[in-house]
């Protein structure tokens, strides 16, 4: 194993999640790599730096002052515009298609609205 290879796997090597064949292979490069031990070494410093920093907690405001910002952003940004597909975007058998659905409901809505009202 190279050392960008072993480097890679690292922070999962410190964290004891590699497979057994993982962490035998990156334990090896480490006994005979000086550079990946003590990247090794500086991420052992930087976990131990984190487990003493205590949890931190929003303010009390925190989830209504982010409702609030939605809201005003999105009416600041005015009303939203619906564009519709243009029919010369579209190709031609969706095209074609279309207008056979539109003719189809004209005529079959017309001959359903002309039997009702007799």
């Amino acid at each position: 194993m190279n050392c960008k290879n072993t480097r890679s796997k690292l922070s999962r090597y410190a964290d004891g999640e590699l497979t057994a064949p993982e962490s035998a292979e990156v334990g090896r490069h480490l006994e005979q790599c000086p550079d990946c031990r003590a990247q090794l070494d500086s991420i052992a410093v930087i976990e131990a730096a984190f487990e003493t920093l205590e949890p931190a907690e929003p303010p009390p405001d925190f989830v209504t002052s982010v409702i609030a910002e939605a809201k005003r952003l999105r009416r600041d940004a005015g009303p939203r515009i619906v564009r519709f597909p243009r029919w010369h975007a579209m190709p031609a058998p969706a095209r074609i298609a279309a207008a056979v659905a539109v003719l189809l409901g004209l005529v079959l809505g017309g001959a359903t609205g002309h039997r009702a009202h007799q």
